[in-house]
């Protein structure tokens, strides 16, 4: 059995090889934030909308807790797994829904017919 000359490499010498990268994820919030991201730009890919930056679903998404965030991105893939739709139920579930939808369609109709007439 023949044994080599090999010289032992020290610590140092091996770390010099590797660097090490700081990551721009400093929180949970941001990295829910990628998380929303990367699901969203994946079911945009193949259609006519461009890709979302993270700082248009941040300014959709400022007024959610961290707690309440992390609970929505778990019902947007839950939805998902069950209809395949990760932005639908996104979209859906960020709209602004009145308070009384009805009173709100009534007066519509109102001023559509020239009843109800709105002051400027």
């Amino acid at each position: 059995m023949k044994v080599d000359n090999v010289r032992m490499q020290t610590i140092g010498n091996i770390l010099e090889k590797f660097e090490i990268k700081k990551s721009s994820i400093t929180s949970k919030r941001q990295m829910l934030l990628k998380d929303f991201v990367e699901n969203l730009n994946l079911e945009r890919s193949g259609s006519k909308y461009p890709p979302l930056t993270g700082k248009v679903v941040a300014i959709k998404l400022f007024h959610l807790s961290e707690f309440d965030l992390s609970a929505f991105y778990s019902s947007c893939k839950d939805a998902q797994r069950r209809n395949g739709s990760f932005s639908k139920y996104f979209w859906y579930n960020l709209r602004i829904k009145p308070k009384n939808e009805n009173a709100i369609q009534k007066n519509y109709t109102k001023c559509l017919k020239g009843e109800n007439k709105i002051k400027m």
